[in-house]
């Protein structure tokens, strides 16, 4: 009897939990008009993982689901489904900074200078809020 309940609850878990993942995966695939076997060399792995994941039957490791992420520019978070946005937070971030300050038209050392600066500028940010916070700490004592 246990034996049977612990198969059912592993096989809703597999099937609710990365039954997602196996859906996205397709869908990122089918969307860039590659095949499972294009995807496998990439990953450097069999096709039949590809069919695996696909179908929910296996899960990647988590370097290959790393690899999955950069090969179609998303999140992991995404290929979980456990967001709709597809791109992380740091690269939006990133793309956000060059795009807003056309860093492309300044110098290697300028666009490492204003990096460096905007660091700065988180940094002084952290601060004030510390001292912020521990400001209104004392002022409950």
């Amino acid at each position: 009897m246990f034996c049977l309940f612990y198969s059912l609850l592993c096989y809703n878990f597999k099937k609710g939990v990365f039954g997602m993942f196996s859906g996205i995966l397709k869908e990122l695939r089918e969307n860039k008009n590659i095949t499972q076997k294009e995807l496998a060399k990439y990953l450097n792995i069999t096709d039949r993982n590809i069919r695996y994941y696909e179908t929910g039957d296996r899960i990647p490791s988590t370097d290959i689901l790393e690899k999955i992420a950069d090969y179609f520019d998303v999140s992991v978070d995404y290929l979980l489904g456990r967001t709709s946005v597809k791109k992380s937070v740091e690269k939006a971030i990133k793309e956000y900074y060059e795009t807003s300050f056309d860093m492309k038209n300044l110098s290697p050392e300028s666009q490492e200078d204003l990096k460096k600066y905007i660091e700065l500028l988180k940094m002084k940010d952290l601060l004030k809020r510390n001292k912020d916070n521990n400001d209104e700490l004392a002022t409950l004592d």
